[in-house]
């Protein structure tokens, strides 16, 4: 993913995770998680998922992470997600 951001054309601005497999979160990957999450705004890049599990929600919750994402970043289907980005990224008339 770090690459494909990186070497995005045009820029990335956003990054869209389905996350309907996964679970749960452990420690080590919620910390992982968070590093990838500064890494992307570093870089002016948002982060948002779609499909998170109820578990998958409370480990996110647990872990600060829906703090650092926003809780607006998340989503109930993929084209949810994707229709929020293009509304947002639609020039502003007036």
């Amino acid at each position: 993913m770090r690459a494909l951001v990186r070497d995005g054309t045009p820029p990335v601005r956003e990054v869209l995770v389905h996350a309907g497999a996964v679970p749960h979160l452990d420690s080590t990957a919620a910390a992982m998680l968070k590093e990838l999450i500064a890494e992307l705004h570093e870089g002016g890049v948002e982060l948002a998922l779609a499909r998170a599990t109820t578990g998958l929600m409370h480990d996110l919750q647990r872990n600060g992470i829906v703090a650092l994402v926003g809780e607006d970043r998340f989503f109930d289907t993929v084209a949810a997600g994707v229709d929020d980005f293009l509304h947002r990224s639609q020039p502003r008339l007036g």
